[in-house]
């Protein structure tokens, strides 16, 4: 029981560090990947919640998660930089070392005081709510800092993944249909910003979003 509480928590700093790594990586690719280690990290989460609560609806809300996460999207937005052929990422609006400095800030902020609350929900380990919260905020700072649209996209789905971790170590807990259609709703908007991301490329040539200056007139 020990060791599996321990490797639960070992998946939330997965999750944690796989979105510092999508927000220091060049290459999209690296991208798309960090992101499919995170969301098999979630994967492997709630496997491992079906097996201990012998939960049939559980184990299907898996299934349908690693479907629309770990393989559809991943393949998609694959195959989008295959096509477009820029696996080099574009720049960030802060340089490495500011948003390295940046990311440690959010992380210190997760650890401070103002979150003592959620600390209290969790007092088996107070530390991993700081590890949870700073997965969030670093989401967000992704769809802020990068200048590529594919990237922001990807923040948007790392957020995602970020709450859904969070919600099951509060033991929040929906209707099963209720689930299976938040990730419905998951796979029709990869489907829709995927076609989008597409959209961007074949007009301006690039995902950089500096490019799009004749959207201001």
């Amino acid at each position: 029981m020990f060791e599996q509480l321990q490797f639960t928590y070992f998946l939330a700093f997965v999750t944690f560090l796989m979105v510092g790594v999508m927000n220091v990586v060049k290459k999209n690719t690296t991208l798309v990947l960090a992101y499919f280690f995170q969301s098999f990290a979630l994967v492997v989460l709630l496997s491992i919640q079906a097996f201990q609560q012998r939960s049939i609806e559980l184990f299907v809300i898996t299934m349908i998660l690693f479907t629309v996460k770990a393989v559809v999207a991943p393949r998609m937005f694959n195959r989008i930089i295959r096509k477009s052929k820029l696996n080099i990422s574009t720049s960030t609006f802060l340089n490495v070392p500011m948003t390295l400095g940046a990311l440690v800030l959010l992380c210190l902020f997760a650890n401070s005081e103002v979150f003592s609350p959620l600390k209290e929900l969790l007092p088996h380990v107070p530390n991993i709510s700081a590890v949870l919260i700073g997965s969030i905020f670093m989401s967000f700072f992704l769809t802020f800092n990068r200048k590529s649209a594919l990237s922001q996209l990807m923040g948007v789905l790392s957020l995602e993944n970020c709450i859904f971790v969070i919600s099951r170590f509060l033991g929040i807990h929906e209707l099963l249909f209720l689930e299976i259609g938040l990730l419905f709703d998951v796979f029709f908007w990869i489907i829709v910003a995927s076609t989008f991301a597409h959209m961007i490329y074949r007009h301006y040539g690039s995902f950089e979003i500096t490019k799009m200056q004749s959207l201001k007139k």
